[in-house]
C-alpha cells in the first residue's frame, strides 16, 4: 500500500455497502466493560496511585530534559556538520516526553481543555499518525465512517486514545492482516467500533488489561489501556472489549454527543 492509496481509506465520504465482521459477543466471548468492571473501585484505585505517583516524577524529570533540549538545540546550531547528531538526540528527548505526557494522563485531576471537535477528523488523524506501522506490517484498514457528529471534548487526548486502540489492533494482527474502524451515532451518543482478527486476548489476563504497567509485550510501558481508559473516563464515556483468542478482538467506545461544556476547563 502506498501513501495514496493509504489516504484513499481515509476519505470522509468512505461508507462501504458491505459491513465490517459482526462479532457479536456471545457465552463464548471475553468480554471487559469499564462500567461494569468486577474490581471497578480498586482499578480505580491503581490508576489514581499510578497517577500521583507519575505527576511527581513526571514535573521532576522533565525539567532537566528541558534544558537537555535547549543544548542540544544550541549545539545543532553551533555545529551543522554534526547536525544529524543532534536532532537524533532532539527526537529521542521528545519521544521520552511523550511518554511522561501519558504518565501525567493518568493524574485524576490531569487538565483536560474542552472545546467542539468532529470525531470523524479525530479517527482520521489518529490513523495517519500511525501510517508508517500500517505500511510496515501490511495492515488492511478499512475505515466505515457515519455521519460525523460533533463532541465536546479534549481532542489531543481523543486522538491519543484511538491512537493507542488502533495501535493494539495492529500489533495483534498478522501481517496482511484486517484492522476494521466504524463509527455508529445515535440519538444521545455515538460508538466507536475497533476491529481486528488477531490473536486475541487470553482469559487469564484479559481481567488486568486496563491496570497501569501491565503489559504482555517486550518494551511496552504497559499504560496504554490505562491512558486510553481514563481518558475515555474523564470525557464521561465507557470502554468496551469483546475478545477470541486466535479469533480477534472488538473494542468499542462509547461518548454521550454531548459531553461537556465546551468553555470548560478542568484543571
Amino acid at each position: 500500500m502506498n501513501k495514496q492509496q493509504f489516504e484513499q481509506t481515509i476519505k470522509p465520504e468512505l461508507v462501504l455497502s458491505s459491513p465490517p465482521p459482526q462479532q457479536h459477543p456471545n457465552p463464548r466471548n471475553i468480554t471487559i466493560n469499564s462500567q461494569g468492571y468486577q474490581d471497578f473501585s480498586e482499578l480505580l484505585s491503581k490508576l489514581s496511585l499510578a497517577g500521583e505517583v507519575s505527576t511527581s516524577i513526571a514535573h521532576e524529570v522533565r525539567n532537566p530534559m528541558t534544558t537537555v533540549r535547549g543544548l542540544a538545540q544550541l549545539l545543532a546550531m553551533e555545529h551543522p556538520e554534526k547536525l544529524g547528531y543532534y536532532q537524533l538526540m532532539i527526537e529521542e528527548i521528545d519521544r521520552a516526553d511523550q511518554v511522561l505526557s501519558e504518565f501525567l494522563c493518568l493524574a485524576k485531576n490531569s487538565p483536560i481543555t474542552f472545546s467542539e471537535v468532529m470525531l470523524n477528523d479525530i479517527l482520521r488523524r489518529s490513523v495517519d499518525l500511525l501510517y508508517s506501522q500500517i505500511i510496515h506490517r501490511d495492515i488492511h484498514l478499512h475505515i466505515y465512517l457515519s455521519n460525523d457528529v460533533c463532541l465536546y471534548a479534549d481532542e489531543s487526548k481523543l486522538i491519543l486514545v484511538f491512537m493507542h486502540i488502533v495501535k493494539n489492533a495492529i500489533e495483534a494482527s498478522q501481517p496482511g492482516g484486517n484492522v476494521f474502524i466504524q463509527t455508529r451515532s445515535g440519538c444521545n451518543s455515538v460508538q466507536v467500533r475497533i476491529v481486528d482478527e488477531g490473536i486475541g486476548i487470553k482469559e487469564t489476563i484479559i481481567h488486568r488489561i486496563m491496570e497501569p504497567f501491565f503489559t504482555t509485550k517486550e518494551g511496552s510501558t504497559g499504560l496504554g489501556l490505562s491512558v486510553a481508559y481514563r481518558i475515555i473516563e474523564n470525557h464521561n464515556g465507557s470502554l468496551m472489549i469483546n475478545s477470541l483468542p486466535n479469533i480477534g478482538t472488538i473494542v468499542e467506545v462509547s461518548f454521550p454527543v454531548l459531553a461537556a461544556d465546551p468553555e470548560t476547563e478542568l484543571a
